[in-house]
């Protein structure tokens, strides 16, 4: 009982570090919230133009969302290792980072092809592409900490995201347990089917689900997209405490958390 303790204590002394550290850090780089409206705009529009091209622009749309996707990457690791963000900086793309995070991509449409797919207009089996999408947020929640930290690829990245997972899975969930306790009360298996939904390369679209399915709208208009703002300010706060707490829990195990807090 005496660790458990020491082990809460611990927790709660990690996640009051990191979700200072994500504010001080969100305050210090505000301009990646606008800089994430314009790049939500950029695939909106995408999603337009290309959406009626079928397989090819399909095929377009998932290289243009990993490109938005590793922008976005960058920006927060640059943030979170101390470098002010400008415009100039955050015009440059960085190519590497876009290679690892579609290796892993590719990793996960392979599952999706072999889980989702086959099943998606099936009723009777309905519940194989949620329980697959369910266990894929589950195993490799990580995975956008270790592609944006330490750049590894395709099944590293994945291997490194289940390793983590495993090793750190009591302080690592209960942030996001916390975060959609509110949805569960109100309706935990919608929350459920949001959550199996989220894609796992980018963690705050459960938000941005979660809100547009409370306020649904038939247009994309200033409204929509003023709607989108409280939700990228929470998100990207979000992603910058998961950065923080990720290379937090990565330094150190259990043992030596529970071990420093009992000699404080």
């Amino acid at each position: 009982m005496r660790e458990a303790a020491y082990l809460l204590r611990a927790m709660a002394a990690i996640y009051a570090e990191s979700a200072r550290s994500a504010l001080m850090v969100l305050r210090r780089n505000w301009i990646i919230l606008p800089a994430s409206l314009a790049l939500l705009i950029v695939w909106l529009v995408t999603l337009l133009i290309l959406n009626e091209f079928g397989m090819v622009g399909a095929f377009m749309l998932g290289i243009i969302q990993i490109a938005l996707i590793s922008t976005y990457y960058a920006w927060i690791s640059a943030a979170v290792d101390r470098e002010k963000l400008t415009i100039p900086s955050m015009l440059k793309f960085d190519v590497g980072l876009f290679f690892s995070l579609i290796g892993v991509a590719f990793i996960l449409s392979i599952a999706d092809i072999l889980f989702k797919q086959p099943f998606q207009n099936s009723l009777e089996y309905a519940w194989v592409p949620a329980c697959a999408g369910l266990v894929v947020f589950i195993l490799f929640n990580a995975v956008p900490e270790v592609v944006h930290h330490h750049r590894y690829d395709s099944l590293p990245s994945l291997a490194s995201a289940f390793q983590f997972n495993k090793e750190n899975w009591i302080e690592w969930y209960l942030p996001l347990v916390i975060l959609i306790i509110p949805s569960i009360i109100v309706d935990w298996r919608a929350t459920l089917v949001l959550v199996a939904s989220t894609d796992v390369l980018l963690p705050i679209s459960f938000l941005v689900k979660a809100l547009n399915t409370a306020l649904p709208s038939p247009y994309i208009d200033l409204g929509y997209l003023l709607r989108q703002i409280p939700i990228l300010i929470a998100g990207t706060w979000f992603m910058f405490f998961r950065a923080y707490l990720f290379r937090e829990l990565e330094h150190g195990t259990r043992r030596r958390r529970i071990y420093l807090m009992k000699n404080r």
